[in-house]
């Protein structure tokens, strides 16, 4: 082989390895030691510990918030720097009113902000949430009574009972979701007017109502809630290891991951016919895909927007390894929440290791489809068994890239031939995009392996 064909032949190869690592990219722990105590905080945040972290947002300027629910704190990850915003541990500690810093929380179990930074907090065992103003730093409680129960629809939320409140989120257009675990329902504050609505269940534990208003289905403890750039609300559902949506225009409900059986299913099948196993949160980002903590199968997944799911994050083993390798070798220890930042890079909430852990963000292929200048080519057979036949009339200076539904490079070859054979046999099923360059142009095609 000559030097030049060598160098050639280098760059092809080193080409699809880096976009499959950056593509897949690396975990890392960014907060916590992995020792479930409070012993403090500080810089780095890997030298201290976190105590059991079952929430995580982001806001805009990068900093993560944490919510841990055995020391009763709202912490903060900045600049590799572990901060305690809200909660006090000691036993004089204040309550509405006060400054946030100084306040007794008591199991936090729900996070978000608003897009003015606010700070919102479900408290399980107090059955309220509360706010923290982001200018003044003052706490208040928002929703509930401190005593758990069901009542207050349609009335101020300050006088509305819950009844064990989990996973809480916000939209764009001011209004907060609550996932009222023990209530077996959806609930929406209007942060206006103060007034509250349930929007999903109807009290009863159980599993039905699907393509019919969502007042009317029965849930089985949801615990996570999260809503798309469109206004649909997804919630999870730990009794029936499911994800499910409220269209925000109909308010019709649908299941859109689980068969209602807890399990595990292999990837790239349709979210709807794979299971799930006590899936702990969901995250919509703004892409279109939906993020979810397999709680019981210890790994991250996602559905792609063509509503196929694939695991991101973890090896299914109960552990606690991985750091600066790829997602997918990973283990964990019960994922407890997910979530992204504007660009895409990924938190996870790593309950029982009591660490936050954070992946490169996945690459979202755009297939061009008007090209302004096209490489001629065809597939056959597709769909394939993963062997299929790449034809051109132009295949000098030419070369073909296969790509995964989330932008995996998972084949690379300078085309040699008219008629070039490619071998994705190794791959799982699902939809590839076969993305033929030459020097006039590219045009990118879909196939599918069966």
């Amino acid at each position: 082989m000559g030097p030049i064909r060598f160098i050639y032949l280098l760059c092809v190869v080193s080409l699809c390895y880096a976009n499959s690592i950056k593509a897949q990219g690396i975990i890392t722990t960014i907060a916590g030691d992995g020792i479930t105590q409070y012993i403090g905080e500080g810089s780095p945040a890997t030298a201290y510990s976190l105590a059991q972290p079952v929430a995580v947002c982001v806001d805009k300027k990068g900093k993560v918030y944490v919510a841990n629910y055995a020391d009763n704190l709202i912490m903060t990850v900045y600049q590799d720097t572990l901060r305690t915003i809200v909660g006090d541990t000691s036993l004089t500690g204040s309550g509405d009113g006060h400054q946030a810093d100084s306040a007794q929380l008591r199991n936090p179990d729900g996070l978000c902000l608003d897009t003015a930074g606010n700070i919102y907090i479900a408290e399980w065992y107090n059955h309220v949430i509360k706010k923290v103003d982001v200018h003044t730093g003052l706490i208040s409680t928002i929703c509930g009574t401190a005593v758990g129960g069901f009542g207050g629809d349609n009335g101020p939320a300050t006088a509305a009972q819950l009844q064990h409140p989990h996973g809480i989120c916000t939209d764009a257009t001011g209004h907060l979701y609550i996932a009222d675990y023990s209530n077996q329902r959806i609930r929406k504050i209007d942060l206006t007017n103060g007034t509250i609505t349930t929007i999903a269940g109807n009290g009863t534990n159980g599993y039905s109502g699907d393509d019919g208003l969502a007042t009317a289905a029965s849930l089985s403890f949801p615990n996570s809630v999260s809503t798309d750039t469109a206004g649909n609300v997804y919630f999870a559902e730990t009794g029936n290891s499911t994800i499910r949506r409220i269209d925000a225009a109909t308010g019709i409900i649908t299941t859109v991951a689980g068969t209602g059986s807890a399990g595990f299913s292999i990837d790239a099948t349709p979210a709807t016919s794979t299971m799930l196993s006590q899936p702990n949160a969901v995250y919509a980002d703004h892409y279109g895909y939906i993020y979810i903590s397999d709680y019981g199968n210890d790994i991250v997944r996602a559905i792609t927007p063509t509503g196929l799911i694939y695991t991101i994050a973890g090896n299914g083993m109960y552990g606690y390894s991985g750091d600066g390798g790829r997602p997918l070798d990973a283990s964990f220890r019960r994922p407890m929440a997910v979530c992204t930042d504007d660009s895409g890079y990924i938190y996870i909430a790593d309950g029982t290791n009591s660490v936050i852990r954070k992946m490169s963000p996945i690459i979202v292929l755009k297939v061009a489809v008007n090209n302004i200048k096209e490489a001629a080519f065809n597939i056959y057979p597709n769909p394939s068994n993963g062997h299929f036949v790449l034809t051109s009339g132009q295949y000098t200076n030419s070369s073909v890239t296969v790509f995964n539904t989330f932008g995996q490079c998972v084949y690379n070859s300078a085309v040699t031939s008219q008629s070039f054979s490619v071998d994705l046999s190794g791959n799982p099923p699902g939809v590839y995009y076969v993305r033929y360059m030459t020097l006039d142009g590219e045009t990118t095609r879909t196939v599918v392996i069966r």
